[in-house]
């Protein structure tokens, strides 16, 4: 029944039960455009956890290295003030599966998502 519930609201969200901004991170055009491109993802972690928080609100800086392949590396929350674990470890969980465009070095990346 609770998985039915969440889908339900997942669904019933699409159009804007609160909103998700990827717009606020200082980072390069190609990092920002994938960024934007997963946006979906994202805003999916939100939607899911704010079934049981419907208050959930604040911004979640979430710090990872891309390496020369373009894969994912060494991940963590740098700021949270959700207060929600559970959103932050679906983002982490989710940005882990990302693959950017390859570069000549590795990227450092720190990036705000901001929920309201």
């Amino acid at each position: 029944m609770r998985a039915w519930i969440i889908a339900f609201f997942a669904l019933a969200c699409l159009g804007g039960c609160g909103s998700v901004s990827t717009d606020g991170g200082n980072v390069p055009a190609g990092i920002q455009s994938h960024i934007t491109v997963n946006k979906k993802q994202v805003k999916s972690c939100y939607e899911t956890v704010r079934v049981e928080e419907p208050d959930l609100a604040g911004k979640v800086e979430v710090a990872w290295t891309v390496s020369t392949e373009g894969a994912v590396t060494d991940i963590g929350v740098a700021n949270n003030t959700t207060g929600s674990d559970d959103l932050a470890n679906c983002l982490v969980r989710r940005i882990k599966r990302w693959e950017f465009p390859a570069a000549d070095e590795e990227q450092q990346v720190t990036y705000p998502f901001k929920f309201n």
